[in-house]
């Protein structure tokens, strides 16, 4: 029998192992780090070769879904997992260069395609079923602005990268803005339904704290490298409110993990790797917020202490949705998208 490819979503799992590897070596955990990238490299290889063996064998390599918008918004994931892992990489590290013009590929490809599918949906129908792993286009449009301000540390097209990536922060923080909204506005309709109250929700605050990273990544690159003068004065403010934003969604979004918690008892989920990635991305973000800043005082320091906090908050919830993927692995192994040999064909 042929199998069904890969979920849409499923290189969430290589975007929240590498951001926490990021914030691990933001916070001098330089073992931790390490160990994580090898796991995220190892994971983007393995889906990778799922996705080119799926593709050899049955056509395609994502798994068809009642609602193409829905694929669609979450193939962004893999746009995001080739910028984490890029951020992973030296400045001046091909393979950075590698995952960057990968990543620029997919988004390229993706974008019309995404377009074209909301385009088939009913004029007043566009929003339904928002939910918040549907901000994966925001959050990869961030990443490409992250990853094209990391590649100026090589030197060269220095003033197109920095094009590239303001572009981007700016284009990314309207795709946010966009689709947020809906999704909100499903979560208040529903009046904190439990069937809403999904973990991809966490990535209203990712969204906010990916942006807050790329922004302060566009402040440092255009500071050392002397283009567009005036810039980081300009933009210096807007990171450090865009990190107050996502900091505010924090205790919403504990009082709805509570919520649903009531509802139903925890148990494994595949978009419990979206609740990871906003953890880790925003220690990945106050580390970074804190290496720009141009306060004194105590700001750097509590944004360098609250890195490090969510690190440990972030690693700890890797290892908790680990230990439920590995499980579940365990006891239901995945269809492969092969006939092993000797099988029955279905």
């Amino acid at each position: 029998m042929r199998g069904p490819g890969l979920p849409a979503d499923a290189f969430a799992v290589v975007m929240a192992t590498g951001i926490v590897s990021i914030a691990a070596r933001d916070t001098d955990h330089a073992v931790v780090s390490t160990v994580l990238a090898v796991t995220a490299s190892g994971a983007l290889g393995a889906l990778a070769l799922w996705s080119a063996i799926s593709v050899a064998t049955t056509g395609r390599a994502i798994a068809a879904g009642p609602d193409p918008l829905a694929r669609s918004l979450l193939l962004f994931s893999a746009v995001a997992a080739c910028d984490v892992m890029a951020a992973c990489s030296r400045s001046d590290d091909v393979v950075s260069v590698v995952l960057g013009a990968v990543a620029v590929v997919l988004w390229l490809v993706l974008v019309p395609r995404t377009l074209a599918a909301l385009r088939s949906r009913p004029r007043g129908a566009r929003a339904d079923g928002a939910r918040g792993g549907w901000l994966l286009a925001a959050v990869a449009t961030e990443s490409l602005a992250l990853t094209a301000a990391q590649l100026t540390g090589a030197g060269v097209l220095v003033p197109v990268l920095l094009g590239v990536a303001l572009a981007c922060w700016v284009l990314g923080l309207a795709v946010y803005l966009v689709i947020a909204v809906p999704v909100v506005r499903r979560v208040v309709a529903a009046r904190g339904g439990v069937e809403v109250l999904g973990p991809d929700l966490w990535v209203l605050m990712g969204g906010l704290a990916i942006a807050t990273l790329a922004g302060s990544g566009v402040v440092a690159a255009t500071r050392a490298s002397g283009a567009l003068p005036g810039l980081p004065e300009m933009l210096g403010p807007a990171p450090v409110g865009l990190w107050v934003l996502g900091t505010m969604w924090i205790p919403v979004l504990v009082a709805m993990e509570i919520r649903r918690r009531r509802r139903a008892a925890w148990h494994y989920e595949r978009a419990r790797w979206a609740t990871v990635f906003p953890l880790g991305m925003y220690s990945a973000a106050s580390s970074g917020l804190a290496s720009v800043g141009e306060t004194t005082g105590v700001l750097p320091s509590v944004l360098r202490d609250t890195g490090h906090v969510a690190f440990w908050v972030a690693l700890v919830s890797w290892c908790l949705v680990t230990t439920g993927f590995l499980r579940q692995s365990w006891r239901r192994p995945p269809s492969l998208p092969w006939r092993p040999v000797g099988s029955r064909p279905g």
